[in-house]
This record gives structure tokens, C-alpha cells and sequence, in this order.
């Protein structure tokens, strides 16, 4: 979706509203599948932007790697 890299961050916010709703909403499992990947989309862009805006701000910032288990 070209929309979705090109989008301000608050037009991703209001969007990704409507479909979370029409996903909320959503009687079809097919429609339902459809829209659950389009919020997934979404998230993958959103994410993504804040990581960039984490790292310009904190360039020299070390990694934590967290136990597991």
C-alpha cells in the first residue's frame, strides 16, 4: 500500500482507526483476514517509523539484550 509509506503519522493513526473498526465490526472471516493484515501493515509501518525517530535521536545508544526464559 503506497498510502501507508506515504502517509503523515497522524493520517496512519486516523486510518489504521478505521480499519481496526471496520475490523471490530466485521461479520466475514474473509473480511476479517483481509483487514487483520491490513492492521498488521499498519503496525509494521508505525513501528518502523518510531525506531527510526529512536535512533536519529539517540545515535550512539547501546543494545540490551534481555534474558529469555
Amino acid at each position: 500500500m503506497k498510502f501507508i509509506k506515504h502517509a503523515s503519522d497522524e493520517e496512519l493513526e486516523v486510518e489504521r482507526e478505521k480499519v481496526r473498526e471496520k475490523y471490530v465490526n466485521s461479520t466475514d472471516s474473509n473480511e476479517a483476514d483481509r483487514l487483520y493484515n491490513t492492521l498488521h501493515r499498519f503496525d509494521v509501518e508505525i513501528i518502523d517509523r518510531m525506531n527510526e525517530k529512536y535512533d536519529k535521536e539517540n545515535p550512539d545508544a547501546k543494545t540490551i539484550h534481555r534474558e529469555h526464559g
